[in-house]
């Protein structure tokens, strides 16, 4: 490769082009750690500041875990920017500490971090962009990485040449191409050692898997980078999709709950839906396939990573996040009044002269106010009196009235005594003739929002 910057900033040019990258005027700054790729991509940036007519700044985030080398490759950060008359920022963190505080891995924790700071660094320079040195080579890897640990199409598209602010100018250039350049220009950069040591994954296949499938197909990283473009282009359409199928399919939502209609999720095509499913729930290819299963099947529930879970149940699909908390008990004499903000649930109660029999499933009279009244979940073995039938265990009345197995211990239960008289929605018991009775009556705390009887 001859040492000269034409080819290479046209291969950029039509990068940007193509991903839609850099507009003429646009502010980058260029995140910036002194190794081969960043300065790679910091001298080709460089040379288009007069063919676009942006402007550059360079960042540099000190991790604070590698002692001596890290203050050598800040030093060397800061005294390349200098040399081509670029602004330059630079960052400190404790990763390590941040680690443990957060219990994060030391690679999630620097990433973390390091994002973080050049954000914040964006928004105090006014710039528009962020530009990182990820390569094809940084994709290759990333795509082994996700199929070595099970991934659907959004694995193999690896790294994007685009997300939100953050670009990738590189992302076509192998790493042997930028070393190449490099040192036939006799252009510094520096080492951090951490990359070197292949008890880390990544590091694992990028020096000895990558190098060996290479020595038996040269254009293996060439070749997964196409696979990998077609992946690229099917992500927009899928995501299209998706949010056309989460508007179709969704009900309602509480909060860390929402609700899809499942004979609308039927419709459409399983590939349809592992996007949907992989965009929407943020899972890995296992267990989207899992969540297929769980679609065909007529009841079900599903743990997944994160806390999430999965509850099948008649024609609901309700994506839950951490634990289903219960409707928690409390004893009260009229006049009364409780609001449960998870089920967006106001319940009332209140004394009145006169009471009819209603149809409205959400009010409830009763014609003994004097004892205790108790609001709160179901419980094992529940039982309640049905005219004609006698007693009947709630559990089976909650089948059928084709109440979801995940809003079962969600749904207010009223009694007296010991004695259920009101499950709106479910059942209630009938009232005497009295002088004097309890209106009980629910609504919704925020009447925009779904809440537990949708």
């Amino acid at each position: 490769m001859p040492c000269n910057h034409k080819k290479l900033v046209e291969r950029v040019l039509n990068t940007s082009k193509r991903y839609g990258l850099i507009e003429k005027g646009d502010r980058i700054l260029v995140a910036f750690s002194g190794g081969p790729d960043s300065v790679f991509l910091l001298i080709l940036l460089n040379e288009l500041r007069r063919i676009l007519n942006i402007d550059l700044s360079v960042a540099h985030f000190h991790h604070g875990i590698r002692g001596v080398e890290a203050d050598r490759d800040l030093k060397f950060s800061r005294d390349f920017a200098r040399s081509m008359n670029l602004q330059f920022f630079e960052g400190f963190d404790n990763t390590k500490e941040y680690a443990q505080q957060h219990h994060l891995s030391i690679e999630e924790a620097a990433r973390i971090l390091r994002y973080k700071f050049l954000e914040e660094t964006l928004e105090k320079w006014d710039g528009t962009k962020i530009a990182t040195a990820h390569t094809l080579s940084d994709s290759v890897e990333t795509v082994l990485f996700n199929l070595f640990r099970g991934t659907g199409p959004t694995g193999l598209a690896g790294i994007l040449p685009k997300r939100g602010k953050i670009i990738r100018p590189i992302i076509g250039f192998t790493r042997d191409e930028i070393m190449r350049f490099l040192e036939e220009c006799e252009i510094p950069y520096v080492i951090d050692s951490t990359n070197l040591s292949i008890e880390y994954t990544r590091n694992y296949i990028r020096h000895v898997i990558i190098p060996t499938v290479i020595k038996k197909f040269p254009s293996f990283e060439e070749n997964i980078g196409k696979l990998s473009d077609i992946f690229k282009l099917e992500k927009p359409y899928f995501e299209k999709k998706s949010e056309e199928i989460y508007e179709k399919a969704f009900k309602f939502q509480l909060p860390g709950i929402r609700v899809l209609d499942i004979e609308i999720l039927k419709k459409y095509h399983s590939l349809e839906l592992s996007w949907f499913f992989r965009l929407s729930l943020d899972i890995e290819f296992l267990h989207i396939l899992q969540v297929i299963d769980l679609l065909k099947k007529a009841q079900g529930r599903l743990q997944l990573p994160d806390r999430k879970q999965i509850w099948k149940s008649y024609d609901e699909f309700a994506v839950i996040e951490g634990e289903l908390p219960r409707f928690e008990q409390v004893t009260f004499l009229p006049p009364f009044e409780l609001k449960n903000e998870y089920t967006n649930v106001n319940f009332r109660a209140e004394i009145v002269e006169n009471a009819r029999e209603t149809n409205d499933p959400f009010v409830f009279y009763w014609h003994n106010p004097e004892l205790e009244f108790e609001i709160g979940p179901r419980r094992p073995g529940d039982r309640v009196e049905v005219p004609g039938v006698g007693r009947k265990k709630l559990k089976n009345l909650l089948i059928e009235k084709r109440i979801p197995a995940w809003r079962r211990d969600l749904l207010p239960v009223i009694r007296q005594g010991g004695k259920i008289l009101w499950v709106p929605l479910v059942y209630k018991h009938h009232f005497e003739k009295s002088d004097i009775f309890v209106k009980l009556e629910v609504n919704k705390i925020e009447p925009k929002e779904g809440w537990i009887f949708n």
